[in-house]
């Protein structure tokens, strides 16, 4: 998960999957003030299948399945990212973990023969003077 100022140059490395064809879904954090708020936007802009379930546990099996994506690639990029559930620190770091461990899963994953190896990278773009704030977020769950 990279986090990055808004306007700011992003790191192509770390961000952009390797090759192939890459589905991105921008989230906006404004949209996002509450629980509600982040499985709308993820179920809209992510285009979740309609068993989706609206809790930690099922965003956390979509973002380990994806099968419903044709792409080899999936970069999630939410703006905003300051504006995240209005400041709830504990509901913010069960995003973060959920979005950690599904980047995780498909990072991890081992190539197997005519199965899909999908690659999943989140990015979070937040005002300037929260940058360090949200990196401090982001690296506490890293570590």
């Amino acid at each position: 998960m990279s986090v990055v100022r808004t306007g700011a140059f992003v790191p192509l490395g770390a961000t952009l999957p390797p090759q192939g064809s890459t589905f991105c879904a921008r989230l906006q954090g404004g949209g996002m003030g509450d629980v509600d708020g982040v499985f709308t936007q993820f179920y809209e802009r992510l285009r979740l299948p309609d068993y989706f379930g609206w809790n930690w546990d099922a965003l956390s099996d979509c973002l380990s399945d994806l099968h419903w994506l044709a792409e080899e690639n999936v970069l999630l990029v939410v703006e905003n990212a300051e504006a995240l559930l209005n400041g709830d620190e504990e509901v913010r770091t069960d995003l973060f973990m959920t979005l950690r461990t599904g980047c995780s899963f498909w990072a991890e994953k081992p190539e197997v023969p005519l199965q899909r190896n999908i690659s999943l990278r989140t990015v979070l773009v937040t005002a300037a003077e929260r940058f360090s704030d949200m990196c401090e977020a982001v690296d506490e769950i890293s570590a």
